[in-house]
């Protein structure tokens, strides 16, 4: 669902530096997933490049929530994110930061059923998440694929910090779809 949707989803595109990306035109939790996969396989040097050249932070090192960030966003427009996450956890994009925002919004979860393509998911415990990325897609078994930044692939080799795509994930959930 989540790859026919990044057709329908952009028809434009922008140049950042030598790299190309699509716009958005949906601007919901499901677009955020489309947008997001277009970046599947870009290393840490190209995103750099894209994010810092629409205005966003780039972490050298720890740039996940940045990739997040930036995604939502591109969709949303800075001022109109959902539950004003652009204002209140972008500027530090910090994956703790971004736990303790979805905790107080009552968005927050361990429950996978709850979930929709668009959403996030944290690893690491409560007030201790150290990493973020985009669910694409839920299973029937309860895990979720999704697509992350500052990310290994899914034999754990970790290159220069590339964009991946993983599959049948678990962790806690920020249900952004119910913000929207």
């Amino acid at each position: 669902q989540a790859e026919n949707a990044v057709t329908s989803a952009t028809n434009n595109t922008q140049t950042t530096g030598m790299n190309t990306v699509s716009t958005p035109i949906s601007a919901d939790s499901s677009g955020v997933a489309s947008y997001a996969l277009q970046f599947d396989g870009k290393s840490a040097s190209e995103m750099q490049s894209i994010m810092q050249g629409a205005g966003c932070a780039f972490h050298s090192g720890a740039w996940c929530a940045d990739f997040v960030t930036y995604v939502t966003k591109q969709i949303y427009g800075n001022d109109a994110t959902p539950g004003d996450f652009a204002n209140s956890c972008s500027n530090t994009a910090y994956c703790p930061t971004i736990g303790a925002w979805a905790r107080e919004k009552g968005v927050y979860t361990t429950d996978s059923s709850q979930v929709e393509p668009g959403d996030y998911i944290l690893y690491g415990g409560a007030g201790d998440e150290y990493h973020i990325g985009i669910v694409t897609s839920v299973n029937p078994d309860g895990t979720v694929n999704t697509i992350e930044g500052n990310t290994s692939d899914d034999n754990g080799n970790y290159t220069d910090g590339v964009v991946n795509q993983h599959s049948n994930r678990t962790g806690a959930y920020v249900l952004m779809h119910e913000l929207a």
